[in-house]
């Protein structure tokens, strides 16, 4: 059997990425990137041909924005297409040419699946460790990205799979699971990440409406004063108009952040408690827990809504200290926390009756 360099066991499973899916962040850079680049080489051409002045300050900002929109695209595509995975018989390893990252089969306390589409077939896998302060003090994180049936590689890490399930036609079911609870979350909570969105998007919203009164009556008067021909009229309608729609499309990704991502994230959130696991789910994207790793249950209440934390241990650890868990998680990233639930006393009850460890 094939052997791994690093620790120098036996190797269970081999990968790499095998899709080419952008993050979205990659994707708002590459776009912002593009229209800048065009403001600003609509402009140099304006300066040059009306006022004669050098544009090169015009020219410089256009090709740095369209350098960043390049680099948005294509750093992502060629850092992934060098990355290789692989599972051991106690470690998954990541490596990008001499350069790897590992963790340990045992002390990985949950994993995060995030799936390109909605046929579950591939997706991203993100092994989290967790430290003895809490189960949201996350100390290390292993990305598998754009692999193969991503939950059968979960189930193979565990210990649970073999090699030949990985298979992107497998379900993400396990034989004999019960579920024993389940129900959505109510409400959206207000986070210092929120907040900051917030002011973000008051700030973002106030420019653009700033730039909407200042712009259009200046387009106006431009084009009646017929001072440019219509080619160099075309170019700067054009140029204002790529300007304040930027703007706009900025302010309101800040207001969806703010506002309503977190209250639709709410709403879409689904708890399951089995006989096995805790399973969160939120749109493409769930958090699997084996109910095993949880050593006990922080419970904070809100009105008549309530906030289970589930503190996680490691080997031969406990957790004395609960802050580390509550203080964490927000709207973007599942975390182990079963958030404004109505009725946490069942689920309480059922969580308190954890399973025999599960060994791998």
């Amino acid at each position: 059997m094939e052997r791994d360099a690093l620790f120098f066991e036996p190797i269970v499973w081999r990968g790499a990425p095998v899709s080419s899916h952008l993050p979205l962040l990659c994707r708002a850079g590459t776009l912002v990137g593009i229209v800048g680049s065009l403001v600003a080489l609509s402009f140099a051409v304006l300066v040059s041909r009306v006022s004669g002045a050098s544009p090169t300050n015009l020219l410089v900002s256009s090709a740095w924005m369209a350098s960043m929109a390049l680099l948005c695209w294509k750093v992502p595509l060629i850092w992934r297409a060098g990355v290789e995975y692989c599972v051991t018989e106690n470690h998954v390893i990541w490596r990008r040419g001499g350069f790897s990252r590992s963790i340990s089969r045992e002390a990985i306390s949950y994993a995060r699946i995030h799936w390109d589409d909605a046929s579950k077939k591939r997706g991203d896998l993100v092994l989290v460790r967790t430290i003895p302060t809490g189960s949201l003090g996350q100390t290390l994180t292993i990305r598998l990205s754009g692999i193969d049936a991503p939950d059968r590689l979960w189930q193979l890490i565990r210990g649970e799979a073999s090699p030949a399930s990985i298979d992107p036609e497998s379900q993400n079911e396990e034989s004999g699971e019960r579920v024993l609870w389940t129900a959505k979350s109510h409400a959206a909570t207000w986070n210092i990440k929120r907040i900051t969105l917030a002011f973000g998007s008051v700030v973002m919203v106030a420019t653009a409406v700033r730039m909407w009164l200042r712009f259009i009556p200046l387009t106006s008067r431009v084009i009646e004063a017929q001072s440019l021909s219509v080619g160099l009229a075309a170019i700067f309608i054009l140029a204002v108009a790529m300007s304040i729609f930027l703007a706009s499309g900025v302010a309101l990704a800040f207001v969806y952040a703010a506002f309503f991502a977190p209250v639709r994230a709410a709403r879409g959130t689904r708890y399951t408690v089995t006989d096995k696991r805790v399973i969160i789910q939120r749109g493409n994207s769930e958090l699997l827990l084996d109910r095993a790793k949880i050593s006990y249950v922080v419970q904070t209440t809100s009105g008549r809504l309530h906030d289970l934390f589930l503190i996680i241990d490691r080997p031969n650890a406990r957790a004395l200290i609960a802050s580390g868990a509550i203080v964490a998680g927000g709207d973007s990233e599942l975390s182990p926390a079963l958030l404004a639930i109505d009725d946490p006393s069942v689920v309480s009850a059922i969580l308190s009756d954890s399973p025999p460890p599960h060994r791998v």
